[in-house]
């Protein structure tokens, strides 16, 4: 069985995925950028950590073949394909917050924290997904490069395939310095639950 769910601008939506099934996320109008987290079923203690992604992969970048791990080091997912090959670990999800810091304009604006804890039913006082499609670029002393990562504040779309049942992810689109248009990543759940 296969469901497609195309996820509008400025929201989120949370789909159950179990082990062995895949997650197909496209990018369709291009230059967006997807907030992806998940937590594990039945355990939301348990959940999505780009930290421990980092450490076991030993690396700032995912690759085919990588895993995406829990914040217990349980593999979560395996990137079976990607089209994009740069996708951020390092920036936490948009907020109020940051829109104040950044821009002054943080009261009322869409933002992928909230947006995910309300997928959640849950209020997490910090999120860190993986940011799908997010070229962030670290130069030589540590500095963001080329502009560095921050969103630019406008909601964007992509749409998320998934073949078979599912389990918790949660993402969530904004425009931010993605690449070009149809940009697609593909991930196979692997933890048991």
């Amino acid at each position: 069985m296969r469901l497609e769910y195309e996820i509008p601008p400025c929201s989120g939506r949370a789909i159950e995925v179990r082990r062995g099934q895949k997650i197909a996320v496209t990018d369709t109008e291009g230059g967006q950028v997807v907030d992806f987290f998940a937590e594990m079923a039945g355990d939301p203690d348990e959940f999505l950590s780009t930290g421990v992604t980092i450490d076991c992969n030993d690396s700032l970048r995912l690759r085919v073949g990588d895993r995406i791990y829990s914040n217990r080091y349980t593999p979560m997912f395996r990137v079976l394909s990607d089209d994009v090959g740069v996708h951020d670990l390092l920036h936490p999800c948009c907020r109020p917050e940051m829109y104040d810091f950044f821009y002054g304009n943080g009261a009322g604006h869409p933002n992928c924290h909230d947006t995910i804890n309300a997928c959640l039913k849950s209020r997490r006082p910090i999120i860190h997904p993986v940011n799908l499609f997010m070229n962030t670029q670290v130069g030589r002393y540590g500095r963001f490069a080329g502009g560095g990562g921050r969103a630019a504040g406008r909601c964007g779309m992509q749409r998320i395939r998934k073949r078979v049942q599912r389990r918790e992810v949660h993402g969530r689109a904004h425009r931010g310095r993605g690449l070009n248009a149809m940009e697609h990543s593909c991930l196979e759940r692997l933890a048991a639950r």
